[in-house]
């Protein structure tokens, strides 16, 4: 249940402008280190490159490094990584 309090003040914000983001050019090369939940991001890179390349576009090649402390419990998206292999 949310309470929100008649008394409660202003909640002061800041955004702060990211530059981690796929290169612009589509042909470079990408390698990518990640572990655990962690990979998220990495995810979507791969899921970007994979949309423009079934759209006839030329992408560059993408290396992930993805470590896990168990695979049958920590290997996040094991299916969508096996499908992704060249």
């Amino acid at each position: 249940m949310l309470v929100v309090s008649p008394n409660a003040g202003k909640v002061l914000t800041h955004i702060r402008t990211s530059a981690f983001r796929l290169p612009l050019d589509i042909c470079k090369p990408i390698i990518m280190v990640g572990a655990g939940s962690g990979i998220a991001p990495f995810r979507a890179f791969v899921q970007e490159r994979a949309g423009l390349a079934a759209e006839g576009f030329t992408v560059g090649p993408i290396l992930l490094f993805f470590g896990c402390r168990s695979t049958s419990e920590d290997f996040l998206y094991a299916d969508e990584w096996e499908n992704c292999k060249r």
